[in-house]
């Protein structure tokens, strides 16, 4: 059974956190795909996922 989980991070040192503060995650989400078949296959690989659970 899936439960909600916590997660900390450690602060990072100044010499690896990143210079600009732009950085834009919808980029790659803005941009069209010519490939009419490519929500189809991403549906197809999410629906044939398998939940691996532990043998109990």
């Amino acid at each position: 059974m899936p439960l909600p989980t916590r997660i900390r991070f450690d602060a990072l040192p100044r010499e690896a956190v990143p210079r600009s503060l732009t950085a834009s995650f919808t980029d790659g989400w803005s941009v069209d795909v010519d490939d009419k078949n490519f929500i189809a296959r991403i549906v197809e690989q999410w629906r044939a996922q398998k939940l691996l659970l532990p043998d109990v």
